[in-house]
């Protein structure tokens, strides 16, 4: 995705060679070269190595998550959450939707948890402290309310966990933007979720705009990360 965003904003740079006005042109690749600079930092800042958290006297929750927070990386470098234990899970009678309503056109959805009898809803059970579970609500915003279930593991184990489900539901068909697909994929790979719940994400229909799904996308990882402080 970086490769194409740079790819446009060469030729973006080479058109306004040709520009009349100069200092417009000036102005121009400020703002192009600026941008790129914020992208590429807060590459760099969400790509950093994962680290631990020290094992602690601080009480701890069990968090399901289904979304972005199923990914290690994004719930400890972006939502600055430590993560003690994570362990693939389910909980029964629900499905993971992408039905939660984004910005449409570019970030138009988000996952949510749904009823759905017989049915299985596949996610990360972390375990986190109860700080780090405010952190998480505060900063996923009033999109999202805390609510508690019962998550099974893949060896037959349950535990009572909290949760987050949406209160904007959008109507289907559904669609998602690309980053936000590859974060989820990421977050079930990394965990061993089952390989047709990871063969069904990779086939959600995505979109992706060159350049204004990057800067998109650099405005929802800095909000986050602000938020989460």
């Amino acid at each position: 995705m970086l490769r194409n965003f740079l790819d446009v904003l060469s030729i973006v740079i080479l058109m306004m060679t040709n520009a009349k006005i100069r200092p417009l042109k000036v102005l121009i690749v400020a703002i192009v070269a600026l941008f790129v600079g914020v992208h590429m930092g807060v590459e760099m800042y969400i790509h950093r190595d994962i680290v631990k958290p020290i094992e602690n006297s601080q009480p701890k929750v069990w968090y399901f998550a289904y979304g972005t927070n199923m990914s290690t990386r994004y719930l400890s470098n972006v939502r600055h959450v430590g993560v003690y234990l994570s362990l693939p899970a389910y909980v029964l009678n629900y499905s993971v939707t992408l039905s939660e309503r984004g910005l449409p056109g570019i970030e138009p959805a988000f996952a949510l948890l749904t009823n759905e009898l017989q049915s299985k809803a596949y996610g990360v059970l972390h375990q986190i402290t109860v700080q780090d579970l405010k952190r998480v609500i505060h900063s996923e915003g009033t999109a999202y309310i805390i609510a508690d279930v019962e998550v099974h593991d893949n060896n037959g184990n349950t535990y009572r966990a909290k949760t987050l489900v949406g209160t904007s539901q959008l109507q289907p068909p559904y669609q998602a933007s690309k980053r936000y697909i590859n974060i989820l994929l990421e977050g079930a790979t990394e965990h061993g979720l089952p390989l047709p719940y990871i063969h069904m994400l990779r086939e959600t229909d995505m979109i992706y705009i060159p350049v204004l799904s990057e800067i998109v996308g650099t405005l929802i990882y800095l909000t986050v990360i602000v938020t989460s402080q």
